[in-house]
């Protein structure tokens, strides 16, 4: 059906009940001109329906006005299965519904695979709910799919007509790909994901025990050689972390307590040849922590802290370590002159 625009305006104003507009609860629009203009939103104003649009559209102009009626429809069902569960919450338990809202409908909606259906006693729906559709068997199927705590009341959430019918056949597209994954009929997969994470949690903590295990043998294997060094060592992992380093420079301690220690990491191969982020930890006596660590840190391009026997942080440049070593050396010789 063709409407005028009254107004030459970013918002029209068009001749005719378009009953498109926002009310009892269903969101407005969006709908389109056939010149391609996007209707954003549709009010009522002063017994005129206005439409925003994005673009201007001349005034004196005919203009058709296509519905999305997938999406018309699927808030026509969902609007009406809300009045007719409040009704039915309203008579059974006397329970009164003091607000509502429906979110757009996304492919991750959760449904049970297997329903039951039960007859309920529908009442007699006002003159502002008989607007949605003609009959309450258009509505085809209610299901409720949870609750929740809410200031001081009850939230339920539920899922209607098309819309529902559309989350069961996502929900039945998971479950053959999650057939597939992991290699067990629909109703074990529960068990199954809950069998992966528990071998995943137990793998984690070996794993983790394995770097404690390979850092304190890395720590002790380094402290060994500190004595042929000076008292000054340095040591880089890839694919290390900080965790690593902490228990890495537990063992030199424990082993070297007066060695004065730069350890780095990073989680990608360090060739010297880029710029490497990583974490870093200076160790050793706090005096000569507390004098090599800021300077090593601006050597690596760090922001660390610390006190006592460590200095640490997060470095963007562990590939210049060796050129922090040198700090390390020379807090170390002026150490060891005679005062």
């Amino acid at each position: 059906m063709p409407y005028n625009c009254l107004q030459a305006s970013f918002t029209q104003r068009a001749e005719g009940n378009l009953q498109i507009t926002g009310g009892y609860g269903n969101p407005a629009g969006p709908v389109a001109l056939r010149l391609q203009v996007a209707i954003m939103d549709v009010q009522r104003q002063n017994q005129q329906t206005v439409h925003f649009v994005r673009e201007e559209v001349a005034a004196g102009s005919t203009v058709e006005i296509q519905v999305n009626w997938e999406r018309r429809w699927d808030h026509m069902q969902m609007h009406t299965a809300q009045h007719l569960l409040s009704a039915v919450v309203d008579e059974v338990m006397g329970a009164d519904t003091t607000s509502w809202e429906m979110h757009p409908f996304k492919d991750s909606a959760d449904v049970f695979a297997n329903t039951a259906s039960i007859d309920l006693p529908v009442p007699k729906l006002s003159q502002g709910q008989q607007q949605e559709i003609e009959t309450t068997a258009q509505i085809q199927l209610i299901k409720l799919v949870g609750q929740t705590r809410s200031h001081g009341g009850t939230g339920l959430s539920f899922l209607a007509g098309n819309r529902a019918l559309l989350a069961l056949g996502v929900s039945l597209q998971r479950e053959a790909r999650l057939k597939k994954v992991l290699g067990c009929g629909g109703s074990d997969h529960e068990a199954a994901i809950v069998r992966l994470q528990t071998e995943r949690k137990q793998l984690h903590k070996e794993r983790k025990s394995l770097l404690e295990e390979v850092a304190k043998s890395a720590g002790l294997a380094l402290a060994g050689t500190l004595s042929e060094q000076g008292g000054v060592g340095r040591y880089h992992r890839d694919g290390g972390d900080a965790a690593f380093l902490a228990c890495m420079a537990g063992a030199i301690a424990a082993a070297q307590p007066q060695a004065l220690v730069l350890l780095t990491a990073s989680s990608t191969p360090c060739t010297g040849k880029q710029d490497t982020p990583g974490p870093f930890l200076v160790l050793g006596p706090q005096g000569l922590v507390a004098e090599a660590g800021p300077q090593v840190a601006n050597v690596l391009e760090a922001r660390g802290g610390g006190r006592g026997a460590h200095y640490q942080g997060k470095a963007q440049r562990v590939d210049l370590a060796q050129r922090a070593e040198a700090v390390l050396h020379d807090v170390w010789n002026r150490s060891q002159r005679p005062q």
